[in-house]
């Protein structure tokens, strides 16, 4: 027996955090209301503080839904009748890659080879940050990078010396 296929109900008996076993819980809170007074008028839908609870259910003998899942990528798992290609009833965290409402499409913020007709266009390098694109450049346009940002310093400082030296002091581009 797995402790899995033991219901909450009786669980939480057994661990002493519920004060009577399952089958006598009802007439357990009906005992206990009587003897609670009414003091203030409540529009309360619940006369306990238990509150709306789910009936249980139970899933090939197990009440932990944890362990309903597939086995792998569309194997299924015979053990809880899954058939190939389930993708299983288990929880996942929100922002989880593996919860489906999680997920979402990458989104491309460039194109290394836009323009460029002789590349088809299901072989672009597309890239989702400057990490990326820093990473997909091969050392040729890496270079060629570096030699563009150069030659554009140098043309800043050249306009910089000539605004220079046609006012004295000043420093406005002219």
């Amino acid at each position: 027996m797995d402790s899995s296929q033991v219901s909450p109900e009786w669980h939480g008996w057994m661990t002493s955090m519920n004060d009577v076993p399952p089958p006598t819980q009802d007439r357990f809170f009906e005992d206990k209301k009587a003897d609670i007074d009414q003091i203030v008028q409540s529009n309360n839908q619940y006369d306990h503080g238990v509150g709306y609870q789910n009936p249980i259910s139970n899933y090939n003998g197990m009440h932990n839904q944890s362990q309903v899942r597939p086995r792998g990528y569309n194997i299924g798992n015979r053990v809880v009748r899954l058939p190939p290609g389930h993708d299983g009833t288990y929880y996942t965290q929100p922002g989880s890659l593996y919860n489906p409402g999680s997920q979402r499409p990458a989104e491309m913020i460039g194109d290394l080879d836009a323009g460029d007709d002789s590349v088809p266009d299901a072989q672009h390098r597309r890239y989702k940050s400057q990490k990326w694109r820093d990473r997909l450049l091969n050392d040729a346009e890496k270079k060629a990078a570096e030699e563009k940002k150069e030659a554009l310093r140098r043309q800043t400082a050249a306009m910089v010396q000539n605004a220079s030296r046609g006012r004295r002091g000043g420093t406005t581009f002219g």
